[in-house]
């Protein structure tokens, strides 16, 4: 490396001919090693080679990067990094409140400057402090680690729904998490794409819409969000106008029309047949035997009786 006028004063490794002084700007880890001077004298084929000189870059102690502030799902499982360099290498250890990582839960372990969780429970939130140490000193980060739970939902909303043309409708959307979930409704993924004199949200997150039209017929969603993530519903609105209410109430008025007379005509049939069993027997001359039928039965029975004696 040679700097002379014409080199740049940016560069951060310098070698001055005149006089073979070696200069290193911002030094950094792969500066260390041996560093040999060369001589050469026009004229002269052999070099005069200085003896090695070693350059030993202390690392200052920091982290890299410093850990951060971090929200964990409940029941998940996660990790939070500490990571430290310097010279010589820290040792990396985690403390919670003053207490040393030795005393953790069983489901929470320090692994070199990273903690494991394994299923995250709500007492798991707090104060935690990353310490880096080495001959240099010691140095330390704190960080919080809160316990948010994913919106989920308590009464989902039904789908698919069919209302009448005018009536009034509720749609359920009641979502819990923690924080407390942001619920969001869209009409065919448009939001904001609402009557507001006929739809409105309730405190509980479900969908009141006061008088039904026929244009309302289409897909709903339901978006719930917090710092834990997102969670989402639709629904599928029907409306029925009066031409299709009318065909509905004349097919049932048929139906149970047919059912009635059906019924009527089953228990007039079994009246008449109860009436005509307790009837006399018919008898009917065949060859001296008599035959005796009966109405109302399966199948017509035979029985023979001996003549009387005349």
């Amino acid at each position: 490396h040679e700097f002379n006028e014409h080199s740049s004063p940016h560069q951060r490794i310098r070698v001055f001919r005149n006089n073979g002084t070696l200069i290193i700007l911002s030094t950094q880890t792969s500066d260390r090693g041996e560093y040999v001077c060369e001589v050469i004298t026009e004229g002269v084929q052999r070099t005069a080679l200085s003896k090695p000189a070693t350059i030993s870059v202390i690392e200052k102690l920091r982290f890299v990067p410093a850990p951060v502030n971090k929200k964990l799902e409940l029941d998940s499982v996660a990790k939070i990094h500490c990571k430290a360099q310097g010279t010589p290498p820290p040792i990396i250890r985690w403390e919670k409140n003053g207490m040393a990582s030795e005393n953790f839960p069983a489901h929470i372990t320090d692994m070199n400057g990273t903690l494991h969780f394994n299923r995250v429970t709500a007492r798991d939130k707090g104060k935690y402090n990353c310490i880096a140490s080495n001959s240099q000193g010691t140095i330390n980060a704190s960080i919080s680690i809160d316990v948010v739970v994913a919106p989920r939902f308590v009464v989902p909303p039904k789908s698919p729904i069919n209302v009448s043309e005018g009536e009034s409708i509720m749609i359920d959307c009641v979502v819990e998490g923690d924080p407390d979930p942001t619920i969001q409704w869209d009409k065919d993924l448009k939001m904001n794409d609402f009557d507001l004199t006929r739809f409105r949200v309730l405190e509980n997150g479900s969908l009141h819409i006061s008088e039904v039209y026929r244009d309302d017929q289409n897909k709903y969603g339901c978006t719930a969000g917090n710092s834990a993530g997102l969670n989402r519903k639709e629904v599928e609105l029907f409306v029925n106008g009066p031409e299709a209410d009318a065909t509905v109430t004349k097919a049932f008025l048929i139906t149970m029309s047919v059912a009635g007379a059906y019924i009527v005509l089953v228990v007039g049939l079994m009246v008449w047949c109860k009436y005509v069993r307790r009837s006399r027997k018919l008898p009917i001359a065949d060859g001296g035997t008599e035959i005796y039928a009966k109405t109302c039965g399966p199948f017509i029975r035979k029985s023979e009786v001996t003549p009387p004696n005349l």
